[in-house]
């Protein structure tokens, strides 16, 4: 019998699971309950890609060395199984890193077979014959099959499942089915214990009052801790994506009150969270009446009373958008949310899937992920604009290319000084396109880059004497593109915190020291009510 594989069946398979791959992530994207049938709304959502899959040619040359690593690995496959010896295939990923895999032959065959058809049809998306970003796709969408076809995501195979539920006598498939149901009833998988926090309770406490309010956002002024305070004040415009307490979890870990206890004045914007009623909001509208508006209301208060997924957007993606919600509609928080989440599906969707539903296990509450779960709306216009100038076409960085409010924008007049940070591992804004920054501001610029990733990386407090962070008092030249590992080269590593060097480099912009408040606004801006707020505790 011949052992050799079909490569044109492989080709026609891998054509097939990119297709499926791909129906499988949105669905998962478009779904409220954590498995369940491609919806409605997931083929809906999908309609901008299924007509434009790629037609895939294979490089013959890589094709051969394939076929000759498959027999390989197969043989090599074979005769580990037959040993009690650890499988090298499944060695050192962590889904398969309990001993209960090992222990059992037939597990133990089952993820090895996985991770030897993964990497095989890995390989032949290496072998496509296409342009880089044909290639990103297919791997993409080969990686999310991957990731939801891996054994550990299944009862009967899950080797470690298994002997807890036999532990167990059965209660951990029980309570397994518990989370289930109650997982589908909030529309999202559980990565912590949401029950233990309460915005304004346990999260979200730092001393404040809202002082200002219109349709798209509180306006919040915090308490100070400080005897005095800078004269001039600092405002925070959080990304209308989440919400702002992400600045704000618990006391030890909140940049806002460490913002509070280094002597600056401080407000935050805080987002509604969007419903039928601004389904025709636009970008223009958010940044009149919101950022702009809140800048205006701080300077009011603060002088007269001195008492913030490149391979599935092209044109057809953003022009679907377009037609979709351009004109009004929401584009939904949990749909978002659940994108970013399968950016690292492993990590942020099927661990929980595994620990939740398979082993009845309760995640351990953490004040980050529950943060992370609380999910906002957005509204149709306002994310159609964005999708298409400021991530698609990138005319943000174009002079004059851009029109927000009536004004041509044109970043090459921002000539005042600024802050510039970015993650070394996040997944969201790359390190290199967050130093891209210092190549379009003219001003004085200070570029710091911080450890981890792209939340992790920010919250990251000074008493915790936790991670490190990289300097360099001298930028490259101003040429395009930006070279950050030019810059990395020279750049000095510092153990601990960034926010203490973003704390020393804020007070020199932060003008003298003045008496701080006694109340929160002033005499046209009184208080509404006390911080966090109504806006920030809406539900998506």
């Amino acid at each position: 019998m011949n052992s050799e594989p079909n490569w044109a069946h492989a080709a026609q398979q891998l054509q097939e699971t990119f297709n499926e791959s791909l129906r499988q992530a949105f669905s998962a994207i478009g779904a409220p309950a954590p498995v369940r049938e491609m919806s409605g709304a997931a083929q809906h959502a999908l309609a901008p890609f299924t007509n434009a899959l790629p037609e895939m040619r294979f490089d013959a040359g890589k094709l051969q060395a394939l076929q000759q690593r498959c027999i390989e690995d197969l043989s090599a496959m074979w005769n580990q199984c037959l040993q009690a010896a650890p499988d090298t295939l499944i060695h050192g990923d962590r889904r398969f890193s309990a001993e209960a895999w090992n222990a059992n032959p037939l597990a133990k065959f089952s993820a090895a077979a996985y991770m030897l058809n993964t990497r095989m049809l890995m390989g032949l998306v290496d072998a496509v014959e296409g342009d880089a970003k044909t290639r990103a796709r297919l791997r993409f969408g080969v990686e999310q099959w991957a990731a939801a076809s891996a054994p550990s995501n299944f009862l009967a195979l899950n080797a470690e499942a298994l002997q807890k539920a036999i532990a167990t006598q059965g209660e951990s498939i029980g309570k397994g089915l518990q989370n289930l149901m109650h997982d589908m009833r909030q529309g999202h998988v559980s990565m912590t214990d949401e029950s233990v926090f309460e915005v304004g309770k346990n999260v979200a406490t730092t001393e404040g009052a809202v002082v200002f309010e219109n349709e798209f956002f509180q306006l919040l002024e915090y308490k100070p801790l400080t005897a005095k305070v800078h004269e001039k004040p600092f405002l925070f415009v959080p990304p209308c994506i989440n919400k702002y307490y992400i600045l704000d979890l618990q006391p030890e870990n909140s940049l806002i009150r460490h913002v509070v206890s280094e002597s600056h004045r401080t407000f935050v914007i805080s987002w509604r969270n969007p419903d039928a009623s601004m389904s025709t909001k636009t970008w223009d509208d958010y940044i009149e009446h919101a950022a702009i508006k809140a800048i205006e209301v701080v300077q009011d208060i603060s002088f007269s009373d001195t008492g913030i997924l490149d391979i599935f957007i092209d044109e057809t993606s953003v022009k679907y958008r377009e037609d979709e919600m351009g004109k009004g509609g929401l584009l939904k928080g949990q749909e978002l949310a659940s994108t970013f989440s399968f950016l690292r599906p492993n990590e942020l969707v099927w661990n929980y899937v595994v620990g939740n539903y398979l082993k009845g296990e309760t995640p351990p509450p953490f004040d980050l992920l529950y943060w992370n779960s609380d999910s906002t709306n957005l509204p149709g216009p306002f994310y159609a604009w964005y999708l298409r100038n400021t991530y698609f076409e990138n005319r943000l960085v174009q002079p004059g290319k851009l029109t927000v409010c009536g004004e041509k924008i044109d970043l090459g007049r921002l000539d005042m000084p600024t802050y510039i940070y970015g993650s070394r591992e996040d997944h969201i804004v790359p390190i290199g396109g967050a130093y891209a920054s210092t190549q379009r501001l003219p001003g004085k610029k200070r570029f710091v880059m911080g450890a981890s990733g792209h939340i992790a990386g920010v919250i990251n407090p000074p008493a915790k004497k936790k991670r490190s962070y990289w300097t360099n008092e001298k930028l490259p030249a101003n040429t395009f593109p930006a070279s950050h590992a030019q810059w990395l080269d020279s750049a000095t590593e510092h153990p601990g915190s960034w926010w203490t060097d973003w704390s020393a480099w804020l007070k020199k912009h932060a003008g003298k020291q003045v008496a701080a408040p006694r109340a929160y606004g002033s005499r046209t801006y009184k208080t509404i009510e006390a911080a966090p707020g109504r806006y920030v505790k809406a539900k998506a």
